[in-house]
Order: structure tokens, then sequence, then C-alpha cells
């Protein structure tokens, strides 16, 4: 830092030397140099550093050169060997990576079925995990996914579904037809159902990924865009979605079953999807047989945790403004709508769109629209680690990272998902919200893609097999 400073002035002494008239530059002008910089045998760096603070007081400036240039330690400093030193910095940095960083993911799982068909299904969890190393911080791997994850081309086939209550979901089909060696006959063709997070749609790249993994099994994919996301997507109605409602999850499904009544649906939750999802299976428990699995990736236990996490102050400023700045701009997109309906609307709207976070969000509009007096009923409700998991009756796998800065390590219960013999976790230390990046250019597949395939494989194959009994 202080050779930046001193490299700093020296180009602002000589700019000011050049650009000064010529009466300006004689020492008589310059009484605060008189004794300071134009001292003999002064050097180069002391002039320039006093030049620089010319405009401070002269108890100052003496102070200031005092600590600039004659502390040993300034000296040193400036003295350093700068390659060296970003050499030894590297060095620790790849000792640290090695040492502490690469690990093997934990699994979470109790005895029984599921745990016997992971161990031996599932290989993510017996290899080591290989954080992105220049990016493995979560709050790095987190913005190089969406900034360097590449999305592949899907050829999705959209289809606009209109709720009972007159809402509009939007449906992005990946039918797979091309690929039907595994599954020939459409009709009994497994149907991956992928709900994504808060403001994503079909056209993230996580969305994209997992989708693309599904094809690579041979079977279907269908994003379901929550209300009002996604490209060229508009709000029918002033109702939207929260983490606790399950309704049109339930819609969908049946839409599926409408359709394609002989197909088996896996089901995948990202982050607030995965919230919907889970509160939907333990809701249903073992009343229903349409879904076989479900995968929950970076789901946020515990509402509270996750908005007082991002309300620090760096998360705040990478990821809460962003996001309620999204959230926003989907309602003043869809505001004609709203405005049609004003006199019923249970807030005020001209308050809601001065949310500067996610709770202000939450606590004018969410928990309002969804009946709840504030945001303290609504996180209550939505929060997934007082919801009812144990009821849960199909094999559900989730995936969390201790660095998670939307579900902090803290919330995770892993001594309830342990007593659970349907639920499985895979933990890992580094890995973001969402991000969970591997390989130096973050383009192959990563973990997330890994986990699902095997899981999903697992589940297949145990269906197989009962089916075959």
């Amino acid at each position: 830092m202080v050779f930046i400073m001193l490299q700093s002035a020296e180009c602002l002494y000589d700019c000011a030397h050049v650009f000064q008239p010529e009466d300006l530059r004689s020492e008589e002008r310059r009484p605060i140099h008189i004794g300071l910089a134009a001292e003999e045998g002064s050097s180069l760096k002391e002039a320039i550093a006093v030049d620089m603070f010319s405009y401070i007081s002269a108890d100052n400036l003496a102070e200031f050169r005092y600590f600039l240039l004659e502390n040993d330690l300034v000296n040193t400093v400036y003295n350093w060997q700068w390659p060296y030193v970003l050499l030894a910095f590297l060095f620790c940095y790849v000792v640290y990576y090695f040492t502490v960083v690469v690990r093997k993911p934990k699994l979470v799982c109790g005895k029984g079925r599921l745990r016997t068909a992971l161990d031996k299904y599932l290989a993510v969890v017996n290899e080591r995990y290989w954080p992105t190393i220049w990016c493995f911080s979560a709050h790095l791997m987190t913005v190089c996914r969406v900034i360097f994850k590449r999305k592949p081309f899907m050829p999705y086939r959209r289809e606009l579904v209109e709720t009972p209550d007159g809402g509009l979901i939007c449906l992005d089909w990946l039918d797979n037809d091309e690929n039907d060696k595994l599954y020939p006959d459409a009709a009994n063709r497994p149907t991956v159902l992928i709900m994504p997070g808060l403001t994503g749609c079909s056209e993230a790249s996580y969305c994209r990924h997992l989708a693309l993994a599904a094809k690579d099994m041979g079977m279907r994919a269908l994003v379901m865009n929550n209300r009002g996301c996604g490209r060229d997507i508009f709000l029918k109605t002033p109702r939207t979605y929260s983490g606790n409602n399950t309704e049109d999850l339930r819609y969908v499904l049946k839409h599926i079953a409408s359709v394609f009544p002989d197909s088996p649906v896996f089901g995948i939750g990202i982050s607030l999807g995965g919230c919907i999802m889970s509160h939907w299976l333990a809701q249903v428990g073992d009343t229903q047989s349409q879904m076989i699995g479900a995968f929950i990736i970076s789901v946020p236990w515990n509402c509270f945790h996750s908005t007082n996490s991002l309300e620090k102050p760096l998360n705040w400023l990478l990821f809460n403004r962003h996001l309620t700045q999204k959230l926003l701009k989907m309602l003043q997109r869809n505001l004609d709508v709203f405005e049609q309906h004003l006199h019923n609307l249970p807030y005020e709207l001209d308050h809601v769109l001065q949310a500067k976070s996610i709770r202000e969000f939450d606590e004018r509009f969410t928990s309002k629209t969804f009946g709840y007096k504030n945001h303290v009923e609504y996180y209550n409700a939505a929060s997934l680690d007082a919801a009812p998991l144990g009821n849960i009756a199909i094999p559900t796998m989730f995936l969390n990272s201790e660095d998670d800065p939307f579900a902090p390590g803290c919330s995770i219960p892993v001594d309830f998902i342990q007593e659970n013999p349907s639920l499985a976790l895979i933990l890992t230390k580094y890995g973001g919200h969402i991000g969970f990046t591997d390989g130096m250019f973050i383009r192959s597949r990563s973990i997330v893609e890994k986990s699902f395939m095997q899981f999903a494989k697992a589940v297949l194959d145990n269906c197989k097999q009962e089916q075959a009994q």
C-alpha cells in the first residue's frame, strides 16, 4: 500500500510541476516545503511525500513525514522483494487448498434401504470434492457459477397452464424423444420435475445442466417456472409464490399425471423450489405414488437464519440487494395487473416497491399475499426445520454446503435427517449457494449433476426391482 502511495505521489508531483505556471513553481510560493522537502540530501521519496500533502499544516505534515519516511516498518515494506512475497503467498494458498479445502463430502443417512442403496450407487461421497481452486470461497463460488458456468442450449417446448384461480404457470418441457434407447415408450419415460430458486427460471444455468443430465439418462425434463418468473412470462393475477405454498406444485403434478399417467416423476428442488417441494412431500406423506424420489439443492432450512445471514454487509451487497431488485422488477413488469386489483390488495403497492431487502419484501408483500400477519409468522410457517419432515415417505436427498450464505451450516438439522430413514444429506465444506463448482474452468459437470444422476439411478433401479418382485 505504501509503495502504491509513493508511486502515485511521483505521478502527482510530476503532473503538478508540468501544469503549474512558472511563477508558482518557485520555492517562494511553496512555504510549507521550506525546511522539509528542500533539505539538502533529502531523498526523492521524501520530497514527493511532502509535496503530495502540501496543503496540510506543517505540524501534521512533519508528523506524517516521520511516520511514512522514517518508520522502519514502512521502509521495510517499501523495499520488499514483491515477487518473493507473491510466491510465498501462492505457496501458502495452494497448501491451504490441498490440506483444508479438498475434502470428501459427508453423507448423513440413517440405516435402512436408502443407506444401502446410496452406499452402492453414490460414488461422489467416496471421492474428493475439488472446488474450483481460484474461487472456492462461498461468495466467489456463488457469483462465479452464475457468470462463468456455460449455458447449454435446451430446445424447450413451452406450455402455459392456467390455474383454477386464474393464474398462469409456464412449463418448459424437454421431451427427449430423440434419445429413446433407454425409454423407447414416451408414455412410461420418467419425468424429472425441476423447481428453480427465488427468482430463477428455466434459463438459469443450473436448470439447464440438470435438464441436460436428465436427458443423458434418457428421461424427460420439465422446468416449472414460478408465476411471473422467466422470459416473456407475465402475471394474470396479483398472486405470486411463497416458500410453503404448494398449490401450484399440486396442480402441475396433476397436469403431468393427465398427460403422462404412466410416467414416474422424480423431483428436483433448488433453493426456494426445494423448500416448496419439501413442504409438499411432508404434507402428502405416503398418500401419493406419483413422485418416486426427490433431490433438494441448497435449501434454506430456517428462514430467520437465512435472512440474518443475507443482511450481513457483504451478503447484502452481493445477493440480498440484487434479489430484492429482481423481485421488485417482477412486480413493476406486471404493474397493470396490480393496479386492476388495487382495491382488493392487502398491502400498499407503493410501500412494497420501496423494499430494500428480502425481509422487507416478505414483510410488505409475500406475507400479506398469503394471509400472514407479518414476515415472522410467514417465516415460522415456511422454515423447514419446523416442518413435519418425518412424514416424508419417498427417498429424498439434500445437498448443502456449510458455507452457504443463504443457508448457514448451523441451520442444517443433521441429527434429524440422521433419524429419518427416508432422508439423506450430502454435506460439503465448501460450495456456496447453488455453486458447487469444480474443475479449473467451471464448465464441466459438477457435483450437483453427478449427485443427481447417481441418486436418480439408485431410485429408478430400486423401483424396477420392486416392480419385478
